[in-house]
């Protein structure tokens, strides 16, 4: 079943601008994108606050080339089909600890102690902290424009 609270605007942003941006709801699905993922991904959570102590992960975003992305819903409060938090990380965890992986985070300090509190710990990929060193001030740009930004990184 779709999450209707999605769909109807990633279908239409779709059809509009031919992109490939899509929800993940199964464990089915969630093993085909990490399959998928290239060994470059931008990474990007969505959470109930700012707080790494009190407030939790609700979704993962992963993006990889220029119109293509996918979120993984895992704590919205809804009725829709969402894979379970433990699933979920059981499936990223690898991914963003293995250390062949190039991450790129949309705001790193925020999400890493997010990351850590699932149980990920990226700081294992020496490549993401050296990314991190080299571009201490880079200027705040979109989700959507990370990937394109470090695709020669």
């Amino acid at each position: 079943m779709p999450l209707d609270l999605f769909q109807p605007s990633l279908k239409e942003l779709n059809e509009k601008h031919h992109t490939g941006y899509r929800v993940i709801q199964s464990g089915f699905d969630l093993q085909k994108l990490c399959s998928q993922l290239p060994n470059k991904i931008s990474v990007d959570l969505e959470t109930t606050g700012l707080n790494p102590f009190r407030d939790k992960v609700v979704g993962v975003s992963f993006s990889w080339k220029d119109g293509i992305a996918a979120y993984v819903p895992i704590g919205h409060l809804t009725d829709e089909a969402q894979i379970p938090r433990e699933t979920t990380v059981g499936y990223l965890k690898p991914i963003l600890e293995d250390k062949q992986q190039t991450l790129i985070f949309h705001n790193a300090k925020f999400d890493l102690q997010f990351l850590l509190n699932l149980g990920i710990d990226p700081l294992q990929n020496d490549r993401q902290i050296r990314l991190s060193y080299y571009f201490p001030k880079i200027p705040s740009i979109t989700f959507a424009g990370l990937t394109p930004a470090f695709s020669s990184c």
